[in-house]
């Protein structure tokens, strides 16, 4: 395990949460910002958060040294796991992998350094498995985060039956984590029945979901006038972001004559060099890829775009709500959204944001694009800045901050109580290895 350097400013009075998820990352990487930009805004809160993290999948594009510097900012604590770009066996291995060592590196390699409170999310259950046992092993509260639902989301976007060994393994670490969890957080605002029913008891659940850190994103600015239609993607390229629809898409305009429109993917993932080649074979001449960029430098190309596109498959996972992280950055950037996903609580929708249109139909998709593209500059400026105002109101990360770092305060039973015995923890001290 490696521990990257950082300042560890201690206080009497402060709660030290430990946070397990194997694909976190720091506040300016491509890729699940979210914990890092929440530790940041709770430190005024008194949280003082260390994440328990792998840097070895495919969404890291190196360490960002100015957060490191940061004294707000989170310690990361990396447990090295083979990089898996795939789904399948491979994949679950990595997970397994990372869940054994983060719970010996919490367990043994932390030399003194006790939490508060332990949350485990869930990009998988492994991890959220692994931050019971830490929570356990310290006799401290156990939170559980659902960024997704499992294993639901294997089943209903990979085709995994439901009667697969794994599907009903996880079926039962679903119910133990539920029933274990002191707060079950959820990113998704209408999952709350479906966790109840899992649970088969009453837990308290709490939406927290994603949102945008608007100190980060460039001022609300109207898009000048200027020749053509910019349609943009920013975001991974895997099963779930259906972009092979955005392709048929590309080429239906192509075949209507509209070569004003241009699409610009950004980002990374598994189905990439699939996508790359579809668009090769369909001869897509206003189709561009682009490589992940930080996370400052995306937030500044998302306003150059006229269009922003989020498409989607038709499935019943998404009636438990939606919170993509990719979402409330383009809400942010003040342009129009065509969003192809059926969801209750949609931000679209809410914000009157773009348009909605059918999931897992290019056609639909492509009159969505052609509908916002058809509407004067003065409309797709207005109805972007619906969308800038919603995310201010609604989604702004510091505010978010603020909700996790009361629930974590409620949940610990007497926060402040204690602090001098943990006065011996173990300082930052650079790199180190175990």
């Amino acid at each position: 395990m490696t521990q990257e350097p950082g300042t560890d400013i201690r206080s009497d009075r402060f709660i030290s949460l430990w946070l397990v998820n194997q694909y976190a990352l720091r506040i300016d990487q491509p890729g699940i910002t979210r914990h890092a930009t929440l530790a940041k805004y709770m430190y005024a809160d008194g949280v003082r958060t260390t994440i328990f993290a792998s840097p070895t999948h495919y969404w890291n594009v190196g360490a960002v040294r100015a957060e490191a510097r940061d004294p707000e900012a989170p310690t990361f604590r990396y447990t090295r796991t083979p990089a898996i770009e795939v789904n399948g066996v491979r994949r679950v291995l990595s997970m397994l992998t990372f869940s054994m060592r983060v719970l010996f590196a919490a367990t043994v390699q932390t030399r003194g350094t006790t939490p508060d409170i332990v949350l485990g999310s869930s990009p998988h259950p492994f991890g959220a498995l692994a931050a019971w046992a830490i929570a356990r092993r310290y006799r401290v509260p156990f939170l559980l985060e659902v960024r997704d639902l499992w294993p639901d989301s294997l089943i209903h976007l990979l085709g995994l039956s439901p009667r697969h060994p794994l599907i009903a393994m996880m079926r039962v670490l679903e119910r133990f984590l539920y029933r274990r969890a002191k707060l079950v957080i959820t990113l998704l605002p209408d999952s709350r029945a479906h966790i109840q029913r899992v649970a088969g008891r009453p837990v308290p659940v709490l939406c927290i979901p994603n949102g945008s850190d608007l100190t980060r994103v460039p001022p609300a600015k109207e898009l000048a006038a200027h020749d053509g239609i910019r349609v943009m993607y920013a975001g991974a390229h895997g099963v779930a972001n259906a972009l092979g629809l955005l392709l048929d898409s590309a080429a239906e305009l192509q075949r209507l004559g509209r070569h004003d429109i241009s699409i610009l993917l950004v980002g990374d993932g598994k189905d990439k060099p699939d996508l790359e080649a579809r668009a090769r074979d369909l001869c897509l001449q206003h189709v561009v890829f682009r490589d992940p960029v930080a996370k400052h430098e995306l937030l500044e190309l998302l306003p150059e775009a006229d269009i922003l596109v989020l498409p989607g498959l038709d499935s019943p996972l998404y009636r438990n709500g939606i919170s993509p992280n990719k979402l409330f950055d383009y809400l942010a950037a003040a342009r129009p959204i065509v969003m192809a996903l059926d969801a209750p609580s949609n931000p679209v929708a809410l914000a009157v944001a773009g348009v909605v249109v059918a999931p897992s139909d290019s056609q639909a998709l492509t009159h969505g694009i052609l509908e916002v593209a058809g509407w004067s500059l003065a409309r797709r400026n207005e109805v972007g800045m619906r969308g800038r105002r919603y995310v201010e109101e609604n989604h702004e990360m510091r505010g978010l901050a603020g909700r996790l770092a009361e629930a974590l305060r409620t949940a610990t039973a007497n926060p402040a109580q204690g602090r001098d015995r943990q006065q011996q923890r173990s300082r930052h001290v650079g790199v180190r290895s175990g």
